[in-house]
C-alpha cells in the first residue's frame, strides 16, 4: 500500500493532474506563465490561478502521488489534491489563514495583455470569478468576444475581500528559456481566509458551482479512488529503495499524463496533445500496467495512417513523422509475441503493414525525425539510421504475419550504406556522431553481430557521455555542441540537451549486449535518471531533458516517454 509513500524534495516543484487534462504546477515563486492551476476544454488548456501568496518562504515539498503538502517557514501547511474526473483542486491549510489569489486567466498559449476582464461575485457560500477573452484593436483586428469561462470557489466558513490590483510579475525560468514575453500583468483578485477551498472551473456557472460543492463534500471518498488507483499500478522490484522510490514515481507520471483514457499527453506543462511518436514509445512501459489502454491508443495511431503509408505528428499540425510508424508497428510486435492480438487485429496489422513497409532505404524530410528542429543544419533532412532500423522491424514484423521475407535484401542495403569503418553512421554521407545508433540497436539488434555492435557503443559513448550520467545529444566536440539548455531557440535542443528518454533507452540497450562491460555506465544513467525524478524540477515526475553541463530538470517537467523508458528500464534490469 503506498498510502504513507512520500518523497520530501527541498527546493522544486510538484504536477498534479485530474487524468481529464488539467493539472496543477507550483513552484515556491511563479517562475513561469506554464505554472499554475489549468483545466482542459475542448482540445484547449485554460490557465486560471497563477499561484496563491502567503508571503513566506517554502520550507519544503512532500509528495505523496495522490497528492502534495508543502511546509512553510512560519509554520503553515497547505496541501494540493486534483480529484480524478473533475474539474476541480482540493486545496487545504492546517489552520485558517489568510492569501492573496493571484489570477491569470488565459488559453495557455494566449499571451495577449489586452481584452482580459474579471467579474467577482459571491452566492452564500461560493467566490465566483467570471472570466471573459475579448478581442482588443489594439492587439486583433476586430473587437469581438472570444470565450469566457468560470472559477467557483466553495468553502466553510471563509471571508473574501475584493482588491481588483493588477500586478506585474517577472518570469525567471521564461527568461531563462528565451520565451517571451519574460513578463507579465497578472490579476489580484483578493485575499481569501479559509481553512480549506475547492477551485473547480467549468464555461458553465452552474456546472462550477455544482462540480465545487460535490468534491468538498465527498473529498474522503474520491481521495480513496485515487489511492486506490495508485496502488492498483504500485509493484515491487528488486532494487535499491531510491530506485524503487523513482520507479513507482515514474509509473504514477506516466499514468498521470492518460487523459480520459484515451491517449496520453507528451508533456506538461506545454505538450498538452497527443503525439504519435510519444504514444507509440510510451506504450510498452503502459503495457505493464494498462495492456487494453496500450492497445487502443496504437489501434488509435494505427487508424490515423493514411492511404500513403504515413502518418501526422499530431492532430494540430501538418508535419509527417519519419519513425512514429515504426514505433507503432514495433509495440505491436510486441503484442504479437506475446500472443496479446486477435485474429482480426492482426488481419488489420496486415493491411497496414502492406501501406507503410519500404523496400528501398527511406529519405525523411526535415524535422521529421524525433529531433526535430532547425539550426544551422538540415533538420536531418536525408536517409538516418533509426528510420531504416524502425523499417527493418517492420519488415521482420511482416515476415512473421504473412512469410514474405524483404528484410534480408533492405538490410543489406542498410548495412551497404550506413557501416563504415566500423561504425554504424546516423546518416548516409553523414559520419556525426549522435545518439541514434542506440535506437537503431534497440529496434533492430539484428542488423549487425554482437561484436559489431559492441565496437559501434566502443567509438559512440566517449564522444557523447556527460559524467553526471547522461548522452549529448550531440558529438561533444562537434562545432555545433551547446553545452546549456537555451529553451525554444532550440540551438541546444538536438545539439547538446541531453534527453531522458534517450539515455533509458541506452542504458536498455547497454544492458542488453553486455551488463557487465557496461555496468558503469548504466548504473550512472539510472543513477542520473532517478535522482531526477524524486528530487529535481516536479517531484515525482521525469522530466523532458537537461543541459549537456550538469544535471537539471529542463524543458517539460513531466514527459511521457522520460518515464516510459525508465519504466521499461527498471522492468528488464530488477524484475
Amino acid at each position: 500500500m503506498l498510502q504513507d509513500f512520500i518523497v520530501v524534495n527541498m527546493s522544486e516543484g510538484f504536477l498534479l493532474t485530474n487524468k481529464i487534462g488539467g493539472y496543477t504546477l507550483l513552484l515556491e515563486k511563479p517562475f513561469s506563465r506554464y505554472y499554475g492551476l489549468f483545466f482542459f476544454d475542448d482540445s484547449k488548456m485554460f490557465k486560471t490561478i497563477d499561484y496563491f501568496d502567503h508571503k513566506s518562504s517554502i520550507k519544503k515539498t512532500i509528495n505523496h502521488l495522490w497528492s502534495v503538502q508543502r511546509i512553510f517557514e512560519n509554520g503553515l501547511i497547505e496541501s494540493f489534491f486534483m480529484p480524478d474526473g473533475h474539474d476541480a483542486l482540493f486545496y487545504e491549510l492546517n489552520k485558517d489563514s489568510e492569501f492573496d489569489l493571484i489570477l491569470d486567466c488565459k488559453n495557455s498559449y494566449d499571451n495577449r495583455s489586452w481584452g482580459r476582464n474579471y467579474e467577482i461575485s459571491q452566492e452564500l457560500d461560493c467566490v465566483i470569478i467570471h472570466f471573459s477573452k475579448t478581442n482588443d484593436v489594439r492587439e486583433d483586428s476586430n473587437d469581438e468576444s472570444e470565450f469566457d469561462f468560470y472559477l467557483a470557489i466553495f468553502s466553510e466558513g471563509f471571508s473574501f475581500n475584493k482588491k481588483n490590483e493588477w500586478q506585474e510579475i517577472n518570469y525567471e525560468v521564461d527568461k531563462k528559456r528565451n520565451s517571451q514575453p519574460f513578463s507579465r500583468w497578472v490579476y489580484n483578485a483578493g485575499s481569501l481566509k479559509c481553512k480549506n477551498a475547492v477551485f473547480a472551473f467549468s464555461k458553465d456557472k452552474k456546472k462550477a458551482i455544482k462540480t465545487a460543492k460535490f468534491v468538498l463534500n465527498n473529498k474522503q471518498i474520491l481521495v480513496k479512488e485515487k489511492q486506490d488507483n495508485i496502488n492498483g499500478l504500485a509493484k515491487n522490484i528488486n532494487a535499491k529503495k531510491q530506485i524503487q522510490d523513482s520507479y513507482i514515481c515514474a509509473i504514477n507520471s506516466l499514468n498521470s499524463l492518460i487523459v480520459n483514457n484515451k491517449g496520453i499527453f507528451a508533456g506538461l506543462p506545454w505538450f498538452f496533445q497527443f503525439w504519435a511518436r510519444d504514444e507509440a514509445i510510451s506504450c510498452k512501459a503502459l503495457m505493464y500496467n494498462n495492456l487494453e489502454l496500450a492497445k487502443d491508443i496504437l489501434f488509435k495511431n494505427i487508424n490515423n495512417i493514411d492511404s500513403s503509408g504515413k502518418i501526422k505528428n499530431n492532430s494540430y499540425g501538418n508535419l509527417y513523422s519519419a519513425d512514429a510508424v515504426g514505433w507503432i508497428f514495433l509495440r505491436l510486435e510486441s503484442l504479437y509475441d506475446r500472443q496479446k492480438l486477435s485474429k482480426k487485429e492482426i488481419d488489420l496489422i496486415k493491411q497496414k503493414l502492406e501501406l507503410c513497409i519500404r523496400k528501398d532505404l527511406i529519405y525523411n524530410e526535415k524535422n521529421e525525425t524525433w529531433m526535430d528542429t532547425y539550426y544551422n543544419d538540415n533538420g536531418r533532412e536525408g536517409y538516418r539510421i533509426e528510420i531504416q532500423s524502425l523499417n527493418l522491424a517492420m519488415l521482420r514484423f511482416y515476415k512473421k504475419l504473412v512469410g514474405k521475407d524483404f528484410e534480408t535484401d533492405f538490410k543489406k542495403k542498410v548495412i551497404n550504406k550506413f557501416f563504415k569503418n566500423e561504425l554504424l553512421l546516423d546518416g548516409i554521407n553523414d559520419n556525426t556522431i549522435r545518439p541514434n545508433i542506440f535506437i537503431a540497436a534497440y529496434a533492430y539488434p539484428e542488423l549487425l553481430t554482437e561484436k559489431q555492435w559492441i565496437n559501434c557503443f566502443d567509438k559512440v559513448l566517449p564522444a557523447l557521455w556527460l559524467q553526471w550520467g547522461g548522452l549529448s545529444s550531440i558529438d561533444n566536440n562537434n562545432l555545433l555542441f551547446v553545452n546549456q539548455h537555451t529553451g525554444e531557440d532550440n540551438k541546444s535542443y538536438h545539439r547538446g540537451d541531453s534527453w531522458f528518454w534517450i539515455n533509458n533507452l541506452t542504458a536498455l540497450v547497454l544492458y542488453r549486449f553486455d551488463k557487465k562491460k557496461y555496468k558503469k555506465y548504466i548504473n550512472k544513467i539510472i543513477e542520473a535518471s532517478s535522482y531526477e525524478i524524486l528530487f529535481s524540477g516536479a517531484t515525482g515526475h521525469h522530466a523532458e531533458l537537461s543541459s549537456a553541463k550538469e544535471l537539471r530538470s529542463e524543458g517539460c517537467l513531466a514527459q511521457a516517454w522520460s518515464s516510459a523508458m525508465f519504466i521499461e528500464l527498471i522492468e528488464e534490469i530488477h524484475r
